[in-house]
């Protein structure tokens, strides 16, 4: 039997990959790589999305450098909304071997 949790997180992966097309087409722009944290941004045409992997400890504030215009990010999983300023994405607290995709919010 599948795992109904696992099966439904990969579904809607896809959902994603499907609606944004910066994951199909778009080229990764590496935006932080230090400690165990990698950031980088998906962009094709008009459409984008910031991808935050962090394979160590908990981090408890970290603003990356971001190529882009939006001024808040919501994480696709979690509806969290980041802000950005000045050229940089503010979050607050990078949970422990976690990832998280980031939509700009218009």
């Amino acid at each position: 039997a599948w795992n109904q949790q696992i099966l439904s997180f990969t579904k809607s992966l896809i959902s994603l990959r499907k609606t944004h097309p910066c994951f199909r087409r778009g080229i990764p722009q590496r935006l932080a790589a230090f400690n165990g944290l990698f950031a980088f941004q998906q962009t094709y045409e008009n459409d984008e999305a910031l991808v935050v992997i962090n394979t160590r400890e908990a981090i408890p504030t970290i603003k990356i450098p971001i190529a882009s215009q939006a001024k808040l990010w919501q994480d696709y999983a979690t509806q969290q909304v980041y802000p950005a300023y000045s050229g940089y994405l503010i979050i607050d607290k990078v949970l422990a071997k976690s990832s998280q995709v980031l939509l700009p919010v218009y």
